[in-house]
């Protein structure tokens, strides 16, 4: 925690000697805390940011990735020196593979599923187009009793019959009007996957760098742990020897149970988070938890 007070204190004193808004000088201070924080905790490369709530004085650092495809990175180090233009390396501290995600995620899967539908529906319009050969057949067998005086009394008939038709419908205007709807039903499916394929990015990028913030939390609660359990043993230790009072002993317990309940609720917040984005990248069934 800042001490918001001084803080808001040397700000005012910074933006009046120098002439520019406060907002600006908390903005190169938090870019200033960013920088240290990946220094100390992250990787070389990351691109780290900072926030501090102008209420309470927390602190807020999270990580910022770069949505790419594999067309816009290259997957391995290597260097063409007649390429004009060298695309960045991949970095997976840095990307996520869209193809990744979309790959499994349940909105695209539905809309090509939906796509493939159409095109049935349009190759059912299309065949009304087609010549139409209409066959059918028939067996007769009949038998006629005649008088006694008759040269033949009884006279019996049988045999096969049967006939085939063709048409064409040359021209239908409304089998013409449900190709060119059944067309346009494809157009627009595909446009809706092209717009779920834009929400897709959107939010898995955006859900990726909630889960990364989350582990930072995370991160930072468990060291706070660590250093709150220390405070207690030696303040339990300075109580036995009565350097300390109940009160003292007290307080550094309260802070203990107080960093317990932090790191359980970072962690809960990060497995959220976790299962947010596995259920965006489709992925959600294949983890065992």
């Amino acid at each position: 925690m800042l001490d918001l007070k001084a803080l808001n204190r040397a700000i005012e004193q910074i933006a009046q000697e120098r002439g520019i808004k406060p907002e600006a000088v908390l903005g190169a201070i938090e870019a200033a805390i960013a920088t240290a924080y990946r220094k100390e905790y992250r990787k070389k490369g990351e691109i780290v940011k900072c926030k501090i709530d102008n209420k309470t004085g927390a602190m807020k650092f999270w990580q910022i990735k770069t949505v790419v495809d594999e067309n816009s990175v290259r997957m391995k180090e290597k260097f063409e020196a007649e390429t004009e233009e060298i695309i960045p390396l991949y970095n997976p501290d840095r990307h996520i593979l869209i193809e990744e995600a979309k790959k499994k995620n349940v909105s695209l899967l539905q809309a090509e599923t939906n796509i493939n539908i159409r095109k049935y529906d349009l190759k059912v319009n299309r065949s009304s187009f087609l010549p139409k050969l209409g066959v059918s057949g028939s067996y007769n067998w009949a038998e006629f009793q005649n008088n006694s005086s008759a040269f033949l009394q009884t006279q019996e008939t049988y045999g096969f019959s049967g006939t085939a038709t063709l048409s064409w419908s040359i021209f239908n205007g409304a089998d013409i009007n449900r190709v060119k709807n059944a067309k346009i039903a494809i157009e627009n499916e595909e446009i809706r996957k092209k717009q779920a394929e834009q929400q897709v990015v959107r939010d898995v990028s955006n859900a990726f760098e909630t889960y990364e913030n989350q582990l930072y939390v995370l991160q930072t609660q468990e060291k706070n742990l660590q250093t709150n359990k220390r405070n207690f043993q030696r303040s339990e230790e300075q109580f036995k020897l009565g350097q300390i009072t109940s009160i003292d002993f007290r307080t550094a317990q309260i802070n203990l149970i107080n960093a317990k309940v932090s790191r359980d609720t970072a962690k809960f917040d990060a497995k959220l988070a976790e299962i947010n984005l596995l259920q965006l990248s489709g992925k959600l069934l294949d983890v065992e938890f």
